[in-house]
């Protein structure tokens, strides 16, 4: 059979690279250059020339169903030649001896035997006024799969979800991917100018070369710069060496590089914040809940958490449970009203002066993205809202915004923010509130601003408040939110897209 496709220039390069490693690499490719096409090319060529029996794809879940597809009606895999475990019927009759394996990261089992448990607390009080604690192992509710283990070629897309050493993803892999078997990391998210996060997908392709642990890497190439946060940092003097690492198994490229797309514009919508809620996020920096609860004190020097509260605060509602980290008392829920006004008075502007044109509007917390799509319904907008427990029927949702009558879709960026490749037909979003998370930024960027764009696009922020100001030019810059909200700007070197 004829395969009417063909491989780009940089595709080719990037293929023969891998293979003269002896088949461990990574492709940090921007999203919309290809990555799942060239990559299910290699594994169904080396399927038919018999160098590889069997391969396990396994990626986030909204990826699955792209690579499913795409193996059945690009590449013309037989259906019964692929396992899903992501199918329930699939999952019902059992693996039996399929060519391709697909199974999302949310799926992989625990590790056995892992030193740390998940417990649980609970607090006593003694006569003497102290607190007894006592702690039980939490039961994780992950059901464990049988995994073929005959594979030959291993296949991580986004796999910057294996970037941390202590995730479910990298355990997984460490402990069953052979030295002898074959693999590739795909991902549209490398670490740019983060050198300390390089450790775990390059201890995946080449065991140890970055030391036999995060232990012994940290160790040996860093500095910790915030003990309390556990920050580290890549020491100047050892840089060189890592990226030189990176440089022999890893291959960089650049959307804009490598592809003819308009331009992207950012642009900030600056809103004033009300006097109640640039007082309340004031007090809980300083770990006092409100006025009226002064005894009971909160932790907020976990930057993320922080950021947070503030931006509820700031979006008009916070609904928040915190556990104060020396754990003496119990658990505080904050729950507060503010008005939505400040942020979405510049919303309606904004959308006013679009003139109709459709646009996303990227949400982190689902109380916001529903007060937020009933407000604009209100205002006789169409709008349709994914939150985590209102995402059915997605393929299906998207197409009737990007092609039917939709106005406006209102998102979390981990549902729809990647592996969604329908979005061409929009230029504009709006981020109502920010990720701290620069990967999480990139993917939801590049849905619009990728290859099949043939408009200018438009990425928009609403700031009003000095940590947004920090956060939003900390992912412009590629830089560590955490760092730069808990003062410390990281120095690391900028990484180029090609090494």
């Amino acid at each position: 059979m004829k395969d009417d496709f063909k491989l780009r220039p940089y595709q080719q390069r990037d293929i023969m690279a891998w293979i003269k490693t002896g088949y461990r690499g990574a492709w940090f490719w921007d999203p919309g250059l290809g990555k799942t096409f060239a990559g299910s090319y290699c594994a169904r060529n080396m399927l038919r020339k018999k160098i590889i029996r069997k391969v396990f794809i396994s990626g986030p879940a909204a990826a699955i169903p792209t690579w499913y597809n795409f193996l059945i009606k690009t590449m013309q895999i037989p259906e019964n030649y692929i396992f899903n475990f992501c199918d329930p019927k699939h999952e019902l009759r059992g693996y039996s001896g399929e060519m391709f394996i697909l199974c999302n990261y949310e799926k992989l089992p625990q590790p056995p035997n892992k030193k740390k448990k998940k417990t649980k607390l609970t607090q006593v009080a003694t006569s003497d006024g102290k607190f007894r604690m006592t702690s039980r192992a939490v039961v994780d509710n992950r059901k464990e799969r049988i995994f073929p283990m005959d594979i030959d070629l291993w296949i991580l897309d986004e796999s910057h979800k294996a970037k941390s050493y202590t995730s479910i993803a990298y355990l997984f892999f460490k402990r069953t991917i052979k030295p002898e078997d074959k693999l590739l990391l795909m991902t549209g998210t490398p670490f740019p100018n983060r050198l300390i996060d390089s450790f775990a997908q390059m201890d995946l392709i080449h065991p140890g070369v970055l030391g036999k642990n995060i232990s012994a890497f940290r160790k040996n190439y860093c500095v910790e710069v915030k003990k309390q946060f556990n920050i580290w940092r890549v020491l100047p003097e050892k840089s060189s060496y890592i990226e030189s690492v990176i440089a022999r198994y890893a291959w960089f490229k650049s959307a804009e590089v490598y592809l003819d797309i308009p331009d992207l514009t950012y642009s900030d919508l600056i809103y004033t914040p009300t006097d109640a809620q640039e007082a309340f996020i004031k007090d809980c920096s300083k770990g006092i809940v409100s006025v009226e609860e002064k005894s009971r004190k909160m932790l907020l020097k976990t930057p993320e958490i922080g950021f947070m509260i503030g931006q509820q605060a700031l979006s008009g509602y916070v609904d928040m449970t915190v556990t104060p980290k020396d754990k003496l008392v119990d658990k505080i829920h904050i729950e507060r009203e503010f008005s939505m006004a400040p942020k979405m008075d510049v919303t309606e502007m904004f959308l006013e002066s679009l003139g109709g044109k459709k646009v996303i509007i990227w949400i982190y917390f689902k109380e916001t993205a529903r007060r937020v799509g009933e407000h604009l319904a209100s205002l006789g907008y169409k709008v349709d809202v994914f939150t985590s427990k209102t995402k059915k029927n997605l393929e299906k949702r998207i197409l009737k915004f990007t092609q039917g009558d939709v106005q406006i879709l209102v998102s979390h960026p981990a549902i729809i923010g990647i592996a969604m490749n329908y979005f061409t037909p929009i230029q504009y979003m709006l981020w109502y509130e920010l990720t701290w998370d620069w990967g999480a930024y990139h993917q939801c960027v590049t849905r619009i601003y990728r290859s099949g764009q043939r408009n200018p696009t438009f990425c928009y922020h609403l700031l009003g408040h000095d940590f947004e100001e920090k956060q939003v030019s900390a992912l412009k810059n590629k830089q560590d939110v955490h760092e730069v909200l808990s003062g410390n700007d990281p120095t690391n070197q900028r990484r180029n897209d090609e090494h």
